[in-house]
């Protein structure tokens, strides 16, 4: 059969058996898989977009064989999430970088103003429910008397009784069709994508926006970064302090081209100076559907373009 003999602990399909999945050395395989990834890819011109990509695609599946099995411990999820962390923000080994939003903002559902990175911990209770369903039948039972079921796992399970002539089985509520599933059990926790047709390093800029996270002038200094005293005025008027609220709407100049874009489209109604405002409140001539997703586009495509222009202006 050609099979060898060894010694406890060993590797078996990329699993450390024997090895305590308490002790952070038995995770230091998965940290350095970690660091070795960012390593390669640092030398690479890359966009907030595509790190959001490669974090997702790649970094967050490489450990899912070891939490499929095993829940990370707390230690071990601040190492990696420090290591995505960084790397989202494009810091080097040596080198820390501004971080402009919050993890815990970041790893929230688009739909509720995030980029939907799983969280690493909530990724793995889902990964480690499936095997409650399989094997905790016991758990089950008692939580049907009422007893053991102050857990989020319990909350979602029901059981159906058929037509009483056979075993009673559990559905999962969260899936339709009543069966486990990690993405849905994932889905208790986080959800959904974002609607606007624009490239993905745009739909980042347009989420910087709404949350106020670009480096304009008073966002720096409100971060504690030194900035003359000379170079706080917008780049397109000189004459007002450049916040986001002036450098997109307010400025002279830049509302010139707002109130040209609007009589162009020959609508009645003024632009509010305000970025949420300004976005979910079309002019009254935009009614229909396919209007409004235009809209969208078109407005995003004229932040963007502000942006560029006032980073020629800086730079």
């Amino acid at each position: 059969l050609h099979c060898k003999l060894s010694n406890i602990p060993f590797q078996y399909l990329g699993i450390s058996i024997g090895e305590n999945p308490r002790r952070c050395t038995t995770w230091q395989p998965i940290i350095r898989k970690f660091s070795k990834k960012l390593s390669s890819w640092r030398a690479r011109t890359l966009s907030i977009a595509g790190r959001v990509c490669l974090i997702n695609v790649v970094l967050t599946s490489l450990p899912l064989y070891f939490m499929s099995f095993y829940r990370m411990l707390r230690l071990v999820v601040k190492q990696l999430t420090k290591l995505q962390r960084n790397f989202l923000w494009g810091a080097k080994k040596d080198e820390a970088k501004m971080a402009w939003v919050s993890w815990n903002k970041i790893t929230m559902p688009k739909e509720e103003g995030g980029l939907g990175i799983k969280r690493l911990d909530l990724f793995n209770d889902a990964l480690l429910a499936k095997w409650r369903m399989l094997l905790w039948w016991q758990d089950i039972m008692l939580a049907s008397r009422g007893e053991n079921n102050n857990n989020w796992f319990m909350d979602a399970v029901t059981w159906k009784i058929g037509d009483g002539k056979r075993t009673r089985f559990w559905e999962w509520e969260l899936d339709g069709d009543g069966i486990f599933t990690v993405k849905s059990a994932y889905k208790k926790f986080t959800f959904v994508v974002w609607r606007i047709k624009i490239p993905p390093k745009v739909q980042i800029f347009t989420w910087r926006l709404f949350l106020n996270a670009l480096p304009t002038k008073d966002q720096l200094m409100n971060r504690n970064v030194a900035v003359h005293i000379d170079q706080r005025l917008c780049p397109f008027c000189n004459e007002e302090p450049e916040t986001i609220q002036h450098v997109f709407f307010t400025c002279t100049y830049v509302d010139k081209v707002w109130k040209k874009w609007i009589q162009l489209m020959r609508s009645p109604t003024p632009l509010c100076h305000n970025a949420f405002s300004n976005f979910s409140a079309p002019p009254s001539i935009i009614s229909s559907k396919v209007q409004t997703e235009r809209w969208w586009v078109l407005w995003v495509a004229m932040c963007w373009c502000t942006w560029k222009m006032r980073n020629q202006c800086v730079f």
